[in-house]
């Protein structure tokens, strides 16, 4: 058998016209061909036609796709929701972290900015009055110098009248870094 022949006999059982396809279906014919026509479909459907056709018309099996693509759909969707899920929790956690390190930087460098501001305030007075104050008290008396004694803790070390005190800020009740620490 040529090419030629082979060709035109699958056209054959492959393509059915509508009339084609209807008597083929009504009778139970065409077994064997890949697909039905609209009408053979019907027909062939209801009596069973076609028992090794491939694909099948619009009442044939149409159904049983719909059926299959509705399932599909969902898995695919409820795949990509957990996966857009997780991905938004990761995004919320990162921002959490993100929000959490910057306040306590922020908490670290207000304690840092007291600190300049007492050592200013120190400065001030040994050029003012030629030696350091002896202590943060007079500080705040004569300098106006106030500290949110609830928010830090001051450690105020005199070291005599030309050596700069030695000045720490604590903000209470945050962990000590190794910078306050040491």
């Amino acid at each position: 058998m040529t090419s030629k022949q082979r060709h035109k006999k699958v056209n054959e059982r492959a393509f059915v016209t509508a009339s084609g396809g209807a008597s083929g279906g009504a009778s139970g014919g065409m077994s064997g061909g890949a697909f039905r026509g609209t009408s053979g479909g019907a027909s062939g459907g209801a009596s069973g036609g076609m028992s090794g056709g491939a694909f099948r018309g619009a009442s044939g099996g149409a159904s049983g796709n719909r059926l299959k693509r509705a399932s599909s759909l969902r898995r695919f969707l409820l795949s990509h929701t957990l996966w857009m899920l997780i991905f938004v929790a990761s995004i919320v956690l990162v921002m959490v972290l993100a929000t959490s390190g910057l306040s306590l930087q922020v908490r670290s460098n207000q304690a840092q900015f007291v600190e300049d501001i007492v050592r200013r305030s120190a400065i001030q007075c040994y050029s003012i009055e030629g030696s350091f104050p002896l202590s943060l008290q007079y500080l705040e008396q004569n300098y106006n110098l106030t500290i949110d004694r609830q928010r830090y803790a001051v450690y105020y070390e005199y070291m005599g009248a030309n050596l700069l005190p030695q000045i720490r800020v604590i903000t209470v009740g945050a962990p000590l870094t190794s910078a306050q620490a040491g």
